[in-house]
């Protein structure tokens, strides 16, 4: 008989810590991985390696498991699985993936990005309780993501938050497809005109000086912003797809002779 169990963080000793088990998003998605041999599917993590700290087992898991190079963990719990009275422990983490990269040479044969957890699990009666023990903790941690990416928010945060927002309310809002993603496109240049009214009707003088009519203008603009992730999520264009672009287009901008290019229009 098997039981699944979690503790507090500094419940139980860090020696006892055999494993660690990171539950990963990439813009928006839940990543998981397939062993060569198995046709079903895993939560990244493995075991922990002799004089190993067990945050260095979730990264190096993480990286060799999923090709992942940018991203940031969060300890949730200690796990334990108990089978016929003999208990292994582990630590569960939450990555937050800011690229992927090409995957290592080991024992994955494939990485896939879900919406939810996959039917097909390698370990029915362990993953789902992992995965419910994560959507747990950032139910309660919403308000502290938001306010550690406040200051300066990137294009793979802007992503999770839209896809998060529409986890939220999807049961009533559009599927995240790409043949809803004109939509979006009008939604968000209904906002632009919303900015373009605060200009016209206030004047660029309050919008620099006034502080509830800037407060207004820039709430459009990000209103804008929510509407261009919700167009690039339903693309499933990724924050490095999206800058890789994005830079060869301004280094090309950069090279051109725009006074040339007017005169001869």
């Amino acid at each position: 008989m098997m039981r699944v169990s979690s503790y507090d963080l500094e419940q139980i000793e860090d020696s006892r810590l055999g494993f660690a088990v990171i539950s990963a998003k990439y813009n928006g998605k839940w990543i998981f991985v397939r062993h060569k041999e198995r046709e079903t599917w895993e939560i990244p993590g493995g075991h922990r390696d002799d004089m190993e700290d067990i945050e260095e087992t979730a990264s190096r898991e993480l990286f060799e498991e999923t090709g992942s190079r940018d991203f940031k963990l969060h300890p949730i719990c200690i796990y334990s699985v108990d089978r016929d009275g003999v208990e292994s422990f582990g630590q569960l983490f939450y990555a937050e993936v800011a690229s992927l990269g090409e995957l290592p040479d080991s024992e994955i044969g494939e990485v896939r990005l879900f919406s939810n957890i996959p039917e097909d699990l390698t370990y029915p009666l362990i993953q789902p309780f992992l995965f419910e023990r994560t959507l747990a903790f950032l139910r309660e941690n919403d308000r502290t993501y938001a306010s550690k990416v406040r200051s300066d928010l990137r294009i793979s945060e802007m992503l999770d938050l839209s896809y998060r927002l529409w986890e939220k309310h999807k049961d009533t809002w559009s599927p995240m497809q790409p043949e809803h993603g004109r939509n979006f496109i009008l939604y968000m240049i209904e906002e632009i005109g919303e900015a373009i009214a605060i200009i016209k009707k206030k004047g660029e003088d309050s919008i620099m000086n006034d502080a509830e009519v800037r407060s207004r203008f820039i709430e459009e603009l990000g209103d804008v912003l929510m509407y261009y992730m919700d167009v690039l999520n339903r693309f499933n264009i990724s924050a490095e797809e999206f800058s890789e672009i994005y830079i060869k287009k301004f280094e090309t901008n950069m090279k051109r002779n725009y006074e040339e290019q007017y005169r001869n229009i």
